[in-house]
């Protein structure tokens, strides 16, 4: 199924037609007969309408414009809000080079675990897990996949 930006695009805009079927006192009225249109052409499966759901329900409508009272109480709540569009803190600024150069410093070197100190035992164990093994991580691999598998020593059954 095309979807209709891709054949308007392919076919072109001309190859379209409109065709106003009544005109209403209201937005309601246009909705209700919008309704009955869908249902009775079933709009959503017809192969002559790009439509992918029927019109069911009333109850929302695209469009509704606000009065300049209810704009000015939205203003309202939104400022002092930083994150507000109209009320960007930095906005027009920049940072010093020294801010910039503490936040260069602060983003170098490894920050995994930043600020975390292994105990002392742990320390021990990853120091024993480190040496018991050969240098040649193939063969650590093997001997530790073994010892989860089996649960024992391999050094014994080679």
């Amino acid at each position: 199924m095309f979807s209709p930006l891709n054949v308007v695009r392919w076919r072109g805009l001309d190859s379209f037609r409109k065709k106003i079927l009544a005109i209403y006192e209201t937005s309601e009225e246009a909705l209700s007969h919008e309704i009955a249109l869908h249902a009775r052409f079933n709009v959503k499966d017809h192969p002559a309408f790009f439509n992918r759901a029927n019109q069911l329900s009333t109850g929302f409508s695209v469009g509704t414009l606000l009065s300049d009272a209810h704009k000015q109480k939205i203003v309202q709540a939104q400022s002092g809000n930083g994150h507000a569009l109209g009320n960007r803190s930095f906005s027009g600024k920049s940072h010093s080079m020294a801010s910039r150069e503490k936040m260069s410093q602060s983003r170098r070197g490894n920050q995994n675990r930043r600020g975390t100190h292994h105990s002392d035992v742990t320390k021990h164990k990853l120091s024993q897990a480190n040496s018991s093994f050969d240098r040649n991580p193939r063969e650590n691999f093997t001997v530790k996949a073994r010892q989860c598998l089996f649960g024992r020593d391999t050094e014994e059954n080679d």
